[in-house]
Order: structure tokens, then C-alpha cells, then sequence
């Protein structure tokens, strides 16, 4: 039979990993939702303007 030393040190261990690992799917959750909420804004028109002009500078060089 393990010690209750070790028993403690296991059950931290394990507590420990689960709780890291619910940190991160949260963040990588928040992120990934930021992301798509994003890529479906529309941009604005000054934006798009922008954008065409650079196209036209760069296919006339």
C-alpha cells in the first residue's frame, strides 16, 4: 500500500493537470471564437478601397 504522502502527491498531481487543462481549452475556445466572429465582419469600405488600390499598384509595376 502507498504511503498517504504519496497519495497526496498523486491526487495534486492529477488535480493539478486537470485544471491546467480546463485553463486551456477555455483560452483556446475564447480564441477560436474571436477568430470567427472576425472573419465575418464586413470590412470597412475605406478598407476595401485600400486594397484595390494596392492590387493596381502592384499588377502595373
Amino acid at each position: 500500500m502507498i504511503s498517504v504522502l504519496a497519495q497526496e502527491r498523486f491526487l495534486g498531481a492529477a488535480l493539478g493537470s486537470i485544471f491546467t487543462g480546463v485553463v486551456v481549452f477555455e483560452q483556446r475556445r475564447s480564441i477560436y471564437s474571436s477568430i470567427s466572429e472576425n472573419q465575418f465582419q464586413p470590412k470597412p469600405q475605406s478598407q476595401v478601397k485600400d486594397f484595390r488600390h494596392l492590387i493596381d499598384c502592384l499588377g502595373n509595376s
